[in-house]
């Protein structure tokens, strides 16, 4: 009898058949199809697999990945992301780097190693930690961060520039690293950017006692 459209059933993946096929035919060794597929001009390097060049094909390397099943090369992995498998059939392969590091512009990252802290933070064993109030990092990949040197304060966490630190105003003196400013003692006044205690000086009409007490 007559085949009917029942009868028909449509080639597994990694098999296709022309019109009137009496059974669907297997792709050569290495390649691969989509479910369905006519021709043999169907059967295309698999996912994870790129064009060797050669009519074969070969695995998609570190760094990079392939999706379809296609001729089409393998897919780099993006900025920021890092993928240290080959013939990686998805996107979601290439690993997200860790809160605060970047990969600083570079694609086909291959190691967690190759996401650095970015400025404002320092390495901390494996994440970025936030420099504290009164220090930065102007530049990436550092395991500490610079003090503001003194005269200078800063209240802000992960500075990424040395201008957050501010010069302490009049009446105020700091050391290195310091959140704010300490206050001069009662009566007494500082120049702005002054560094230690000792530069704060007394009013006109007061007496600094502890000079007065130690002078020959």
């Amino acid at each position: 009898g007559s085949i009917t459209a029942a009868d028909c059933q449509e080639c597994e993946e990694n098999f296709y058949s022309t019109v009137g096929s009496e059974a669907c035919q297997e792709c050569p060794t290495g390649k691969a199809s989509v479910a369905g597929s006519t021709s043999i001009e169907d059967c295309k390097c698999p996912k994870g697999e790129e064009p060797d060049g050669n009519l074969g094909c070969r695995a998609c390397i570190a760094g990079t990945y392939k999706d379809t099943i296609s001729n089409l090369n393998c897919s780099i992995c993006p900025v920021n992301t890092y993928n240290g498998q080959t013939r990686a059939t998805s996107p979601k392969n290439c690993t997200l780097c860790h809160a605060f590091s970047s990969t600083l512009g570079m694609v086909g990252n291959t190691e967690k190693s190759e996401c650095v802290c970015i400025p404002g933070y320092k390495t901390a064993g494996l994440k970025c930690e936030a420099c504290s109030r009164g220090k930065y990092t102007e530049q990436s990949n550092l395991t500490s961060c610079t003090q503001c040197t003194a005269g200078k304060y800063s209240n802000q966490t992960n500075a990424s520039n040395s201008s957050t630190c501010e010069r302490c105003s009049a009446g105020k003196y700091s050391g290195h690293g310091q959140a704010e400013c300490n206050e001069c003692i009662h009566h007494s006044t500082s120049l702005p950017g002054s560094i230690m205690l000792t530069n704060c000086t007394c009013n006109a009409g007061f007496l600094n006692m502890f000079q007065k007490r130690f002078r020959p």
